[in-house]
């Protein structure tokens, strides 16, 4: 059973106004163990470094092994020596300690040391807590930790850093918690382990769901594009040794005999200090996503500097292909110019000869298609930043199916990747409001805003 408490007191703090009678107002630097060498502080600052790290050992735990829910990961764990872990007393880590990210976007992750490992160590990005489990329960001041009102002095202090978000020690130890007595803190973190699980399994279910619907929307475009939707059609085989067959009346051509492939090496010397507040479009590879172009955040340049290269001035029909970075293969079609536009040096622009011969969104879908994928993935280069070169690019050898064939298998296309997408987003949504429901429970149980005290947990089919 939970009820709301009754009996609450004023507390003179900037974040929490009030809490019930029987709860105090704490600081982290009063609930760690003060017999602990080092009971707060952060990671080695500089003296572990990569060459040092080991396949077996001593778990190193970096913001990477964090997560939002205080899990710590294994995947991607680095591991140092004994020796090394000896030279960095301060940063050792032991079961329940608590582990908080510093800086950057990932400001607020989390990692509970389990009592499955008896040692670690972390990065000075990492802070970490050493709780004194005789007056705290280890897993409630991590749900404390992971609260709104916590989290909010986090962000509070980390923006009012000049570089880049980040708080520090003698921030962390300033920062506030409310608290009951040991007995209650563990009560209410039993209720947040049972009631947080149902929530994750439910968003669990909701993202294995996205994912095979991403599935089945890649395998209706791989079909699409490469076999056609008539199961009993005659086919031949494509010459392509990953691709198989496909239909007979379809023709195969490199894309050098379709279309001309634009773009630059460079762009003079344009400098990011040249933009403008406005006038002619940019777009850079952030700007080409999957399922849209998006001019509403990018960049202006000068008319004269747009002039330089007409070339690459942008029409109706372009196909972009990004060919440069982390996202390279990322492929989409201007179907709309808001206002005149051009490309960087890293997005390939294909602009169709004949349209008779081959409709440019088409060509889109082909692209994004694990055929096309598959070459591109074969033909990048690149030790540092993948690379794909234009005439690679222009040696691409497209699928074409007869014209009126290509313009219904598009609305095919289309017509699933609406509804497919707007299931996504329906789920998304979904996710979105089990999360905010899973951070109010945990926000109002450490707050004292329920009472847990009576609480039992309640078999489900999911507990």
């Amino acid at each position: 059973m939970i009820k709301i408490y009754n009996k609450l007191k004023s507390i003179k703090s900037s974040f929490y106004k009030e809490a019930p009678v029987d709860w105090n107002r704490y600081r982290i630097k009063n609930i760690v163990n003060k017999n602990t060498y080092y009971p707060i502080g952060d990671g080695d600052h500089g003296s572990i470094k990569p060459e040092m790290y080991q396949e077996d050992g001593i778990p190193y735990i970096r913001v990477q092994n964090l997560s939002w829910d205080g899990e710590i990961t294994f995947s991607g764990m680095a591991y140092i020596s004994q020796k090394t872990q000896i030279s960095n007393k301060k940063s050792i880590l032991y079961p329940g300690d608590i582990l908080i990210a510093k800086t950057g976007a990932t400001i607020g992750k989390l990692g509970l040391m389990p009592e499955s490992i008896q040692e670690a160590n972390t990065t000075s990005s990492v802070g970490k807590v050493t709780v004194d489990k005789t007056r705290f329960d280890p897993k409630y001041i991590l749900y404390c930790i992971q609260s709104t009102i916590f989290q909010d002095q986090i962000w509070l202090e980390a923006s009012q850093k000049s570089a880049q978000p980040g708080f520090n020690i003698d921030d962390l130890i300033a920062f506030e918690i409310l608290s009951p007595n040991l007995e209650v803190q563990k009560q209410i973190a039993l209720h947040l382990d049972h009631q947080t699980s149902i929530i994750d399994q439910l968003i669990e279910k909701k993202q294995k769901l996205i994912e095979l619907l991403k599935e089945k929307r890649q395998a209706v475009i791989n079909e699409s594009v490469t076999k056609g939707l008539d199961p009993n059609v005659k086919m031949k085989d494509s010459g392509i040794e990953w691709l198989g067959e496909v239909p007979e009346h379809w023709k195969v051509k490199p894309l050098k005999h379709l279309g001309s492939l634009k773009g630059r090496l460079g762009w003079k010397g344009l400098k990011a200090e040249e933009y403008v507040e406005s006038g002619y479009g940019f777009l850079s590879t952030p700007d080409i996503k999957s399922d849209f172009i998006d001019f509403k955040k990018i960049n202006f340049i000068t008319e004269e500097r747009f002039l330089e290269s007409p070339e690459i001035i942008l029409e109706i029909g372009d196909v972009l292909l990004v060919k440069d970075g982390s996202t390279l293969g990322i492929v989409n079609m201007i179907k709309e110019l808001p206002l005149p536009s051009t490309v960087n040096s890293s997005i390939g622009i294909i602009r169709i000869i004949n349209k008779e011969e081959l409709d440019p969104e088409f060509l889109m879908w082909q692209i994004k298609s694990d055929y096309m994928q598959v070459v591109i993935s074969r033909l990048k280069t690149g030790q540092g930043v993948p690379h794909l070169f234009q005439k690679d690019i222009k040696n691409f050898l497209v699928l074409l199916p007869p014209l009126k064939e290509q313009k219904n298998l598009i609305i095919c296309i289309k017509d699933m990747n609406t509804r497919v997408s707007n299931l996504l987003k329906d789920i998304e949504d979904q996710i979105q409001k089990l999360k905010e429901y899973r951070q109010s429970i945990i926000s109002e149980a450490v707050t004292g805003k329920i009472d847990v005290r009576a609480w039992e947990p309640i078999k489900t089919e999911l507990s």
